[in-house]
């Protein structure tokens, strides 16, 4: 290893390390792809100069479960994806793509034929998966899933830069030595901090969404995809779609059953529903007059939560993500985003968004 991959290690020793990239199997090329995806575009955000940007050194850890981290280290940035995000994906959305009930205009679906329905699709840990890999029939879908992977796997990414960019991770460290001013400043009441966190996540959400269409756009733009993927990714309406579904799965994996889709105002972070509604309402900012684009990626969103339904047998709280309880609750985090904004400015690397309401 060399000095940052020793670093790296020891920002996340307790989180499993850093991945052993020697390994030859197909995790590690996915791994390896998405990786060199994410520098790539951390190279471009980097060169818009909006505001002086740190360095960041990204990796995989090894780590079973499903997510990613952004750590401060001595004084560093890191963001770890683990590896156990890769295995998972690879599973569920290979599956999905093996529906024919699913994207049904994507591929050839009259090749592909109905498998046994697992009993979870929300998988925390790759040792949790206990049914055998399926993989799509046709060869177009199953290459539509490998980058449906890939794109999940950015988003998380970009996720976790948006709690550097924005100054969550130095609000956080500085949180301890006075932590009592921001609670007062937020709630007036200590056990409320968690929806302090909610609106960080919030937050999150939200760049990464503004950051992921644009790296969309500029693939799309310059035509970097060739042979299948060029049949999915070439036009825009469609490529924004598809990069919204892969984000449904992401918190569908995430968030996915009855009691998490619930609003719960104790929470570290928002239910599906919640997320998909900042995501579709951010999706729908930057396309105010799109509305083949709109309606596209809407119903692309819905699709991402009837795959789940379509190969797990766990029960699904049956509720849009544009139901009014998401889209008040949605207004009641931006109220506290105006009242957390003030702290993140002094420690923010780009302009913060204002979130005068969704």
């Amino acid at each position: 290893m060399n000095s940052e991959e020793d670093k790296f290690n020891l920002a996340f020793k307790s989180y499993g390390g850093i991945y052993n990239f020697s390994r030859q199997n197909s995790t590690t090329t996915m791994i390896v792809f998405a990786l060199t995806r994410i520098r790539w575009h951390l190279d471009i955000i980097r060169k818009q100069k909006e505001m002086p940007f740190p360095e960041i050194f990204i990796s995989a850890v090894n780590n079973s479960r499903f997510g990613a981290k952004a750590i401060k280290f001595e004084g560093k940035y890191y963001i770890g994806i683990y590896i156990g995000t890769i295995k998972i994906l690879e599973y569920l959305f290979m599956r999905i793509l093996s529906s024919p009930n699913i994207l049904k205009d994507l591929g050839d679906v009259s090749l592909e034929v109905h498998h046994d329905k697992i009993f979870s699709a929300r998988i925390s840990d790759e040792n949790h998966i206990i049914d055998d890999f399926v993989r799509p029939n046709c060869e177009k879908r199953r290459s539509l899933a490998l980058q449906l992977i890939s794109q999940a796997v950015h988003y998380l990414f970009l996720h976790e830069l948006a709690h550097i960019r924005n100054g969550h991770l130095d609000l956080l460290d500085y949180l301890p030595n006075d932590s009592n001013l921001l609670v007062q400043a937020m709630t007036n009441k200590k056990e409320f901090i968690p929806l302090v966190s909610q609106t960080l996540e919030m937050d999150a959400d939200a760049a990464a969404t503004l950051l992921g269409t644009q790296q969309i756009e500029f693939i799309c733009s310059n035509q970097w995809t060739e042979g299948f993927l060029h049949d999915f990714f070439i036009v825009k309406d469609q490529s924004v779609a598809l990069w919204a579904f892969s984000v449904m799965i992401v918190w569908s994996i995430s968030n996915f059953g009855e009691k998490e889709s619930e609003i719960n105002i104790l929470s570290s972070h928002p239910g599906v529903g919640v997320r998909g509604y900042i995501v579709s309402n951010m999706i729908q900012t930057i396309y105010p007059n799109d509305d083949k684009l709109l309606d596209m990626a809407g119903e692309y969103m819905g699709e991402a939560l009837k795959a789940f339904l379509e190969i797990s047998e766990s029960k699904f709280h049956k509720q849009s993500f544009t139901v009014e309880k998401e889209r008040k609750f949605t207004a009641f985090l931006t109220a506290y985003w105006n009242n957390v904004r003030p702290f993140l400015e002094p420690y923010a690397f780009c302009a913060l968004a204002p979130y005068k309401e969704f």
